[in-house]
Order: structure tokens, then C-alpha cells, then sequence
């Protein structure tokens, strides 16, 4: 029997010398670092963890705009025993060993693989040799290493990309994918073909792009993941169903969209991590800092409550960024500290490449703990711009700090570039570390400008 692994994998990365059967990377990530690698699937087989993913190389084929477009010629597996240490066993299907696909679409994209009765079955998408879009292909194989032969002929009545199966408890298969919406259909026994009618697995969620469904069971519930645009921004989410065709419903948000800048806190009432995030609704969309309770070092409990959003015409990033007349807001980099009753929310507004980016804070007096209880003030209220450290005669681009106490003292280390250098003098490249001595008393942060950077 298959086993799911709910499991976030990433892996792209820069080419690297390697052989195949070699290990190939250790304790990192990216996991693999020896080829491009995008869509893994991750199984378990006989108490060993598989990973398949599309194997990319540099473009050959071009986009119908003239742009590169993806190419992607064959996969490998990777299994680890260790999560660790990787092994790639190499090639195991090719685009020009498919007898129904073309030779040289460059096509295989997201695969999954799954056992059933000691036999592995490996679903591919492919470009048909006849036709136009995509079909699914199965190749079987006795162990999950390969090598796997391919049928003759795609799955007959499948036309899209990225297949998922889940082989049920009581031994009945169901494939998943990704074509005019997410859909599902029950297996035949010899897993090659369609039994019954297809199922719109999407219709009762809620609106947005989806793909890339992975399905699975816990607990006598049925799980499908997948990809989300929502409002533009792609995000993970699942639903849930009592039965494996469904109807899936109660959509939740398995990671929230763009989270970056994460800053992590311990006191006496837990784990508590800072970050920002993009928020598509209220008078000022953009970036906002949220902060949410740490189950453990590596699972948020998933409660996140919004900290610092964007009041201010300074903190816009860029105007009419969606062309819809709303301008773009940026509040980032969060750092959190205490200075006797007081708690203080540091953070960065705008972008480093306009003039007006900035270090403030907001802040709050109590005795609460629970850094998701405390409502924080921007300093002094939400309609003034009043920063701690900002563009001066001798630099510009201030923002994204940590601080340090010594002695008693606080300083802000952070990164900025020099003034003369101007904001066309390649800002990504000019910007270093500096430092500066704050002064924190009874609520108040201010700067004493340190005009040497470290």
C-alpha cells in the first residue's frame, strides 16, 4: 500500500555535477542541487521516502510570446532513508520511450506514483504525438526505482496535466488532475484505465485558479491539496470530504501567500513567530505584519492575527500596481523586543528603493504575554509619518534591522546605502550593514545617527 507524506517539498536549484546512484546532497536545501528539479511528489515504499519530480533543463523550445518556455525531457527519482542524505537513481522514463507522445515536446511535466499488488505505477503528463493539449500516461515498473514502460496509449478519457492517485484502504484506486478545473474519477483494478464518470472536484470551492491536486486520507477523512490564486497571489490549500470524489469543501489556507521576513520569539508563554504577509482587502492593500503561535519550532498553529498594517501615503511601494487604481503598501521586516513594561514592534515601510523607506515602531504597555493578545500603536498614531531612522544628508534605502543590547544600550543594526550613491546607483548591490545607538525609554525610540556603516 502506498503511503502519503504530507510534506512541503522545494527543490530548484543550480546545476551541479553528478552521477547517477551517487548521493548527491546532504542536509540542505535545496534538496537537490545536482539538476533542476520542480513538482515533486513524495511517497513511502517499504520504509523509504521517494521523491518524483519534473526534471528541467535550459530552455530549448520557446513560449508563443517569444519567451522561454518550460523543457522538460524525462524524470529521475530520488529516495532518502534519512531525509538527509538523497540518492538519485537516475533516468526512468524518457520523452522518446513514450510510443503515443511526441518525441521532442519537452512535456513531462508533474508526475505521481503509487503501488498497488506489489506493482508500481508511475502517471505522467505528455504533449499527444496526435493533437493538441495534454494526455496522462501510465508506465509500470516492479520496483519504484524503475525503469518504468509505458503503455501504448494515454489514459482514454483524461486530457490535463498533473495526475494524483490515492489507492484507498480497501484496495479501490481514484486518479485526480489538473484540466478545465480539478477532477477525479474512480480506477479500474488494472489501474490503466477509467471506471465511471468523472467528478468537477472544484465547482463547490471557492473561486480562483486551481491546480495540481494531491489527495490523500487521514483518519477516515479525505484530504485534496492543491495550489490557489487567490486575488492574485498563488497560495496551498485543502479541502475535505467524506468520501474520495467527494464533494470537497471547507477550503483552508495551508500556507499563508507571501510570507516572507520572519522574525521568531520566546518567552514565558510560548514560541511566537513575526512576519509579513500581503493582504488584498481594506482602503490600503499590500504587505502587513501578523503574528501567530508556534505549535512547536516548525508548525505554526495557523491562528495568525494582523499586527502593523499600512496607514500612511509613505508606506505606498508602488502606485497603481494591479491597474485598478489601488496603490501598493509595504510594511515588513518586524522585530519584536521588550524594554521594561513596554513592547515594542519594529518595522520597515515602503520599499529601500524609494526614497521614503523607513525604520518606526509601534508599541504597548501591559503585562500580556501572549504576543497575539497585545494590540500594538504605531508611534505616534497611525496618520503620522515620524521615523526612527530614515533617508538623511549621508545615507538612504534604512530599513530591515535587528537589534542588540549591550551594557544597557540598545542599537539597531540594519542596512542602508550612502546618499551620494543615489537611488539609481544600482540600489540592489550598493546597500551594507550599519549601525546606530536608539535610545528606549518609557515608550520613545530615538536614533543617534552613526554616519560610519559597519
Amino acid at each position: 500500500m502506498t503511503s502519503a507524506v504530507v510534506v512541503i517539498l522545494s527543490a530548484c536549484s543550480q546545476p551541479q555535477k553528478q552521477i547517477a546512484g551517487d548521493v548527491i546532497v546532504t542536509g540542505t536545501n535545496p534538496i537537490i542541487t545536482g539538476q533542476f528539479t520542480a513538482d515533486p511528489t513524495a511517497r513511502v515504499f517499504e520504509g523509504k521516502l521517494y521523491m518524483y519530480p519534473s526534471h528541467d533543463i535550459p530552455s530549448v523550445i520557446t513560449h508563443h510570446d517569444g519567451s522561454a518556455w518550460f523543457s522538460m525531457p524525462d524524470y529521475h527519482v530520488f529516495s532518502s532513508e534519512d531525509l538527509t542524505t538523497w540518492t538519485d537513481h537516475g533516468v526512468i522514463l524518457r520523452q522518446e520511450d513514450v510510443p503515443w507522445g511526441k518525441p521532442d515536446a519537452y512535456a513531462m511535466w508533474a508526475p505521481d506514483c503509487v503501488q498497488k499488488d506489489g506493482k508500481y505505477y508511475f502517471y505522467f503528463p505528455d504533449a499527444p504525438a496526435e493533437g493538441w493539449g495534454f494526455g496522462i500516461g501510465v508506465a509500470g515498473a516492479d520496483n519504484p526505482e524503475g525503469p518504468f514502460v509505458p503503455q501504448e496509449k494515454p489514459i482514454q478519457g483524461v486530457a490535463g496535466i498533473d495526475p494524483c492517485v490515492l489507492v484507498d484502504d480497501d484496495g479501490r484506486a481514484y486518479i485526480y488532475w489538473s484540466g478545465m478545473g480539478l477532477r477525479g474519477c474512480r480506477l479500474a483494478d488494472n489501474m490503466l484505465e477509467l471506471e465511471g464518470e468523472q467528478v468537477r472536484l472544484d465547482e463547490p470551492l471557492p473561486e480562483g485558479f486551481k491546480e495540481g491536486p494531491f489527495a490523500f486520507r487521514w483518519n477516515g477523512k479525505y484530504y485534496l491539496t492543491y495550489p490557489w490564486v487567490r486575488k492574485d497571489t498563488e497560495t496551498l490549500a485543502y479541502a475535505m470530504s467524506d468520501n474520495p470524489l467527494g464533494p470537497f469543501t471547507d477550503t483552508k489556507q495551508i500556507l499563508h501567500p507571501f510570507s516572507i521576513d520572519s522574525h521568531i520569539v520566546k518567552n514565558e508563554a510560548g514560541l511566537f513567530l513575526f512576519y509579513s504577509a500581503n493582504r488584498f482587502e481594506g482602503e490600503r492593500i499590500g504587505t502587513c505584519i501578523y503574528v501567530d503561535r508556534m505549535l512547536d519550532p516548525f508548525t505554526p498553529a495557523g491562528e495568525p492575527v494582523l499586527v502593523v498594517e499600512p496607514t500612511l501615503d509613505e508606506d505606498i511601494y508602488r502606485r497603481d500596481r494591479y491597474k485598478k487604481g489601488q496603490h501598493w503598501h509595504t510594511i515588513e521586516g518586524a522585530y519584536y523586543f521588550k524594554e521594561g513594561d513596554w513592547h515594542y514592534l519594529m518595522y520597515s515601510g515602503n520599499c529601500f528603493e524609494q526614497p521614503t523607506y523607513y525604520i518606526g515602531y509601534a508599541r504597548a504597555k501591559t503585562n500580556e504575554t501572549d504576543l497575539r493578545k497585545i494590540k500594538f500603536e504605531k508611534y505616534p498614531d497611525d496618520n503620522t509619518y515620524h521615523p526612527v531612522l530614515k533617508a538623511n544628508e549621508f545615507e538612504e534605502g534604512t530599513g530591515h534591522h535587528s537589534m542588540i543590547k549591550e551594557d544597557g544600550q540598545w542599537y539597531a543594526i540594519y542596512h542602508a546605502r550612502d546618499y551620494d550613491d543615489g537611488l539609481n546607483a544600482s540600489a540592489f548591490d550598493a546597500r551594507n550593514a550599519r549601525i546606530c545607538r536608539l535610545n528606549v525609554k518609557d515608550g520613545i525610540i530615538t536614533a543617534e545617527r552613526y554616519k560610519d556603516h559597519i
